[in-house]
C-alpha cells in the first residue's frame, strides 16, 4: 500500500498513473502480495445454517497450551528459516543507498528552514508555492526582515536562502520537507514551524564586529552579558602523565577523548541580573574549576590555557549591541526595567589592564587542585576512547549535565564539596545554586533573548511568543531550533541542557498536579512526615557500603516503600525508575503476547569514527572522499567533530537504528535477514562519555519456546541440525572462513593487530559497494572488509568496564571478566544434554559474536545472541528484560535525595493543606530527578532523534483498578 491520498472525485485511471509514477516508496509503504492457490479439492456447493463444528477436547487443550507464556504462536511457519542470498544482497544495496552521500547530503527547508536529507526532500516549483500564507506577524519589525534573498520578488515570505535555487528571481525549484509539504501544499494552510512564524532569528543582520564576537565568546563572556541565567558550569582538568603533555606544561587530557570535562547544571529557577556585567561575587559562584593531578601546578599557566576565558573587548562590543537592540535589556518584563551598564563591575572582573592580553581567566574565579596518584581512566568498547598523537595547541571539551529541579543546595561550601566528591570519583559535578530573584519560565517571551543572547540577539522568536500565529508547544520549540539548518542552537552547551530542565519542570508539575489522586498525594506525603530525615540518610549510607543490603527495622522497610510509591508518579519521566519499571512491563506484554523473543542484540554505532555523522554534521564529501575514510592519526580530530556536533550525533545513531528495523530486520515488509520479524523492543542507554547503543529483543517469527526448543532438539536431530546451521550463518565467532580454532599459548592473550596513525580506519570507509561490482569479487572485498572491521570493533581486550561487578577480594582476570571472553574456544556448537543449552563454536579466543552483515553494514562494535532453549534460556530472558530496563538512579542516591527534601520541607510537612502536599510532593520528585546525570547525546535524541525507545508495538495502560470497581 502506498498511502497516495487522492480526491474521489478526481480519481480516474490516468489520473492514478500518475500519483503513482510520481511516488516514491518510503518506510510507510507496505508491500502486500495476493498469492492465488488451486484448491486441494473441488469447492463444495453452500449448505446454508450448518452448524459449526465444534473443536475436540485434544484440539482445545493443545490450542491452550501453546498460549502459555514462552510459547511462540508461530502458525506453522517454518523456522529457522532457510538462507535468501537474494535477500541478503536487496539488504545490502537498500542500506547501502539510503547511507549514501547523495541519500543523507543534507539541505534546508525553505519554509521552515529545518535539515532534510537529500532522499526525502519535495521539490515544488516556486511559481507554485503559495507564499500570502508565509508572511510574518505585523508586529514584526520590518527593518529586520530577510535580506539574504530578494524579498520583494517573493511578495514578502518568509523563506530560508538555502531551500531557493534562485535567490533574486522567483523561479526554479524549492525544496520543503514532507510535513511543510502536506500543510502548504495540500492543507492550504501555515506551518506551525514556518520561519514566517515568529521562527526567524535574524541572525544575517548582526554587525560584523558583533558577529565576530559572537563566535568567539567563551562561558564567561556570555554569562558576564546575559540578563538571566539558568546554570552554573565546572570545569574538570586532569594531570595524566602517560599522555603528551598540553602547552609545554604537564597538563595532559581528560580520559574521556576530550582534554577536560565541563558539567553544565541548569538552575532550578533563572536569575536576572539588574547590572551587567555583574559582581565579582556573582561570577565566583558560577564558575567551578577543578585540577586533579599529582603534583601542584603553575596557577597563572592554568588560567592562560583554561577554556574559562573572557576578554573586556568582547564583553564592551556585545553588551553596548545588546542595551541598544534587544528588548530584554532595553525593557525588560514587567517590573525589571532596563539593565544598567556598570563600569566599576568591569573594572572589579578584568582589572585596569587586563593580564595576559586579551584572553584569560579572571582572577575573581576561583580553581581548586584535587592531589591524586594513579588515575582511574575511564574504559569503552573498542578503545574508543583511547587517544595518540593529539595535538597540542587544541582544547576539546565533553558536555554533561544533570536534569535539575526544585530543590538544590543554596549554601556555596555544599556545592563546592559536592563537586569535590564527584570528581574524586572520575565525575565533574557541581551543585546548583538558586537565584536570589527567580524569573518566570512560563508564558515568558523574553527568556530565550535574555537566556541566549547569542541564540536571539534581537528576542524575536521566544518560547510562547504572543504574536506567534499559531502557538506551538515548547518541547516542539525545541526540537525545531535544534534541528535549523546551519543554526547556532544545536551546537551551543548549554541550551539543550537548561530547556531540556525546564520542559521536565514543567512535565513534573503536571504530574503532581492533576495525574496523581488525592489519597495517593495525602497518603505519601503522611508517610514522608512519620519518617526522619536522619532515618533515609542512614539508610542510604548502609546500601551505598553494602549493595546487597536487606532492610532489617520495620521502619527501614516503610521507607524503601515510600519511595518505591514515590517512583511510580514519575513513570513517565525518562530515567525514572518508575519509567525503567513501566518499560520493562511492556517487555513482558510482549512476551506475552508473542511468545519468548529469538535474538538479543546489542548494537553501539560509533560515533566518533562515524562516516556517517560527517554527512550529519554538514560536511559535503564527494564519492571519492566518502570512499577514502580517515586515519587512526585523525582521531581527536574526529573526537571535537563529535564534541561540536551532538545533535548530529543523536541523528545519526536514530539513522542507523532506523535502517536496522526498516531494512535489515524489515519489520512489518516480509522476511528480513533473520526471518521474518514479528516483533522488537529496543532500549537506549548513554555509555559514561555519552556514546549512545541499544540492547534490542528480537522476535522471529516461528520461534519455538525455549521448552519446546528443548524437546525438539532432543527428539528431532533433522531439526537440530537445521537450527544449528542457521545460528552458526547468522553468528560468528571468529573470522569468516576460519576453519580450525585458535589456541593461547600459555595463557596469554592474543593480541589485537597494531595500527599506525597514518592507516585508516575501517569504520570511517564507505565499503566496497554491492552495485557495479561482480559478485565474485564483491565477495572477496566483503570478506576482507567485515575481517577488518571484526578486528577493529570486536577483538576483546579487558577494561575497566570488564571488572565493573567485582567483589571485594577477586581479582582482575579472564575468569572475572564480566563480558564472558575468557580465551575459551569451540571447534563445533554443542548442545549440553543436561540442561539443553546451545553452546555456540567460538574458533577464535577473543572475538566476540557478531553477524557479518551487520558488521558489514554497521561498522561498529555488536553483540548477538540466539536465546536458546532449556531452563538457561527462560533465566536469560528474564535477565536481559532486567537488565536493558535496570534503574539509571542508584537506591541510596534516591533515599539521600528524600532527606535532603525532607530537611528543607520540614516546616510544611504535616500541614493539613492539599495543594501545600502536591507542592512537597513536586518538590520530593524533583529533587530525585536532579540527580539523574545525561550526556548531551541523550538529550538531543529525546528531540532530534528517536528518544530512548524502540518497539514495533504501541502501548497502552489498562487502569484495572476501575474496571474492577464497576465489576
Amino acid at each position: 500500500m502506498h498511502r497516495i491520498p487522492c480526491n474521489k472525485k478526481n480519481a480516474t485511471i490516468d489520473r492514478l498513473k500518475s500519483l503513482l509514477n510520481n511516488h516514491i516508496c518510503r518506510s510507510c509503504s507496505r508491500a502486500i502480495v495476493h498469492v492465488f492457490r488451486a484448491n486441494r479439492v473441488p469447492r463444495s456447493a453452500t449448505i446454508v445454517n450448518r452448524s459449526r463444528k465444534r473443536k475436540s477436547p485434544q484440539l482445545i487443550q493443545e490450542t491452550q497450551k501453546r498460549r502459555k507464556v514462552g510459547c511462540a504462536l508461530h502458525d506453522d511457519a517454518e523456522f529457522p528459516p532457510p538462507y535468501d542470498v537474494d535477500l541478503v544482497s536487496r539488504i545490502i544495496r537498500e542500506f547501502q543507498l539510503r547511507c549514501s552521500a547523495s541519500w543523507l547530503q543534507e539541505v534546508a527547508c525553505a519554509v521552515c528552514g529545518e535539515k532534510v536529507s537529500t532522499g526525502d526532500v519535495v521539490l515544488v516549483a516556486a511559481t507554485a508555492l503559495p507564499l500570502q500564507l508565509l508572511l510574518p506577524d505585523a508586529e514584526f519589525p520590518a527593518e529586520l526582515y530577510p535580506c539574504s534573498y530578494n524579498l520583494a520578488n517573493y511578495e514578502g515570505a518568509f523563506l530560508h536562502p538555502a531551500g531557493l535555487s534562485n535567490h533574486e528571481e522567483r523561479r526554479g525549484d524549492v525544496t520543503l520537507c514532507r510535513t511543510c509539504n502536506v500543510d502548504l501544499m495540500q492543507k492550504k494552510t501555515m506551518p506551525p514551524l514556518a520561519l514566517c512564524n515568529r521562527f526567524y532569528y535574524a541572525h544575517d543582520h548582526l554587525p560584523r564586529d558583533v558577529k565576530n564576537a559572537f563566535s568567539e565568546a567563551t562561558f564567561v563572556d556570555l554569562r558576564l552579558i546575559a540578563r538571566y541565567s539558568a546554570s552554573n558550569i565546572c570545569y574538570s582538568y586532569k594531570d595524566d602523565p602517560d599522555k603528551v603533555g598540553l602547552y609545554g606544561s604537564q597538563l595532559a587530557g581528560s580520559q574521556r577523548f576530550s582534554r577536560g570535562n565541563t558539567v553544565v547544571l541548569p538552575r532550578d529557577h533563572v536569575r536576572t541580573e539588574q547590572v551587567l556585567p555583574p559582581s565579582p561575587d556573582v561570577l565566583r559562584s558560577a564558575f567551578t574549576t577543578v585540577f586533579a593531578s599529582g603534583v601542584r601546578l603553575d596557577e597563572r599557566a592554568l588560567r592562560r590555557m583554561a577554556p574559562l576565558q573572557a576578554s573586556s573587548t568582547r564583553v564592551r562590543v556585545l553588551l553596548r549591541f545588546l542595551l541598544a537592540h534587544n528588548p530584554v535589556y532595553r525593557l525588560g518584563a514587567q517590573g525589571e526595567g532596563p539593565v544598567v551598564y556598570s563600569a566599576d563591575n568591569m573594572t572589579s572582573i578584568f582589572g585596569a589592564e587586563q593580564p595576559h592580553g586579551e584572553n584569560s581567566l579572571p582572577p575573581c574565579i576561583e580553581i581548586g587542585q584535587l592531589h591524586m596518584t594513579g588515575l582511574d581512566m575511564s574504559s569503552d568498547v573498542a578503545g574508543r576512547n583511547e587517544f595518540v598523537n593529539a595535538e597540542p595547541g587544541n582544547f576539546y571539551m565533553e558536555a554533561c549535565g544533570f536534569v535539575r529541579g526544585d530543590q538544590s543546595s543554596e549554601k556555596y561550601r555544599a556545592m563546592k564539596a559536592e563537586c569535590l566528591h564527584h570528581c574524586l570519583s572520575g565525575h565533574a559535578f557541581l551543585l546548583s545554586r538558586a537565584g536570589s530573584e527567580p524569573v518566570r519560565d512560563r508564558r515568558n517571551h523574553l527568556l530565550l533573548g535574555g537566556l541566549f543572547p547569542h541564540l536571539d540577539p534581537f528576542n524575536l522568536g521566544g518560547f510562547e511568543h504572543p504574536h506567534r500565529k499559531k502557538k506551538v508547544d515548547v518541547a516542539k520549540h525545541l526540537a525545531h531550533l535544534l534541528m535549523l539548518y546551519d543554526g547556532p542552537f544545536e551546537r551551543d552547551p548549554q541550551f539543550a541542557f537548561v530547556c531540556h530542565n525546564m520542559v521536565e519542570k514543567r512535565r513534573s508539575t503536571a504530574d503532581a498536579f492533576f495525574r496523581v489522586k488525592e489519597r495517593d498525594v495525602v497518603g505519601i506525603v503522611s508517610e514522608l512526615s512519620s519518617l526522619s530525615a536522619r532515618l533515609f540518610n542512614e539508610l542510604s549510607e548502609r546500601i551505598q557500603r553494602e549493595p546487597d543490603y536487606r532492610a532489617s527495622s520495620e521502619e527501614e522497610k516503610r521507607a524503601l516503600r515510600v519511595l518505591a510509591k514515590i517512583n511510580v508518579v514519575r513513570k513517565d519521566a525518562p530515567g525514572s525508575n518508575g519509567y525503567k519499571t513501566a518499560r520493562r512491563n511492556e517487555i513482558r506484554g510482549l512476551i506475552q503476547r508473542l511468545g519468548a523473543p529469538a535474538l538479543f542484540l546489542t548494537v553501539t554505532p560509533t560515533d566518533i569514527d562515524s562516516r556517517l555523522l560527517r554527512l550529519f554534521s554538514g560536511e559535503h564529501l564527494t564519492d571519492e572522499e566518502d570512499s577514502m575514510g580517515e586515519s587512526y592519526g585523525s582521531k581527536m580530530y574526529r573526537a571535537a567533530r563529535v564534541a561540536r556536533n551532538p545533535a548530529a550525533a543523536a541523528r545519526s545513531f536514530h539513522h542507523v537504528m532506523r535502517n536496522v528495523i526498516e531494512v535489515i530486520l524489515r519489520y512489518r515488509r516480509g522476511p528480513g535477514l533473520f526471518g521474518e520479524c514479528t516483533g522488537l523492543y529496543g532500549m537506549v542507554e548513554a555509555q559514561g562519555r555519552g556514546t549512545l547503543h541499544c540492547h534490542m529483543l528480537i522476535w522471529i517469527k516461528g520461534n519455538p519456546g525455549p521448552q519446546e526448543t528443548r524437546d525438539r532438539l532432543a527428539s528431532d536431530e533433522t531439526w537440530k541440525c537445521k537450527l544449528v546451521d542457521w545460528m552458526e550463518r547468522h553468528i560468528h565467532c571468529e573470522h569468516l572462513g576460519t576453519d580450525y580454532a585458535l589456541t593461547e599459548e600459555g595463557g596469554v592473550p592474543l593480541q589485537k593487530p597494531r595500527k599506525l596513525p597514518t592507516d585508516i580506519n575501517p569504520c570511517t570507509i564507505r565499503g566496497p559497494l554491492l552495485d557495479g561490482t561482480e559478485m565474485e569479487e564483491f565477495d572477496e572485498l566483503y570478506r576482507a572488509h567485515v575481517r577488518e572491521l571484526v578486528n577493529e570493533c570486536n577483538w576483546h581486550e579487558h577494561k575497566r568496564t570488564c571488572f565493573s561487578h567485582l567483589r571485594k577480594g577477586e581479582l582482575e582476570g579472564d575468569t572475572t571478566c564480566r563480558m564472558g571472553i575468557n580465551g575459551v574456544t569451540r571447534q563445533q556448537t554443542v548442545v549440553d544434554a543436561d540442561s539443553g543449552a546451545i553452546l555456540l563454536r567460538r574458533r577464535h579466543p577473543r572475538i566476540n559474536e557478531y553477524n557479518d552483515v551487520m558488521m558489514f553494514l554497521l561498522k561498529c562494535n555488536m553483540d548477538i545472541q540466539y536465546l536458546g532453549s532449556g531452563e538457561e534460556a527462560k533465566a536469560a530472558i528474564y535477565y536481559i528484560t532486567d537488565y536493558i530496563t535496570k534503574s539509571s538512579l542508584p537506591t541510596h542516591v534516591a533515599l539521600n535525595a528524600l532527606a535532603l527534601a525532607l530537611q528543607r520541607n520540614a516546616e510544611r510537612i504535616g500541614r493539613a493543606d492539599l495543594v501545600g502536599d502536591r507542592q512537597l510532593l513536586n518538590q520530593v520528585v524533583n529533587m530525585m530527578m536532579s540527580k539523574q546525570e545525561m550526556s548531551h547525546q541523550q538529550i538531543m535524541s529525546f528531540y532530534v532523534g528517536g528518544g530512548d525507545v524502540y518497539s514495533s508495538h504501541q502501548f497502552k495502560v489498562l487502569h484495572w483498578g476501575a474496571f474492577d470497581r464497576l465489576i
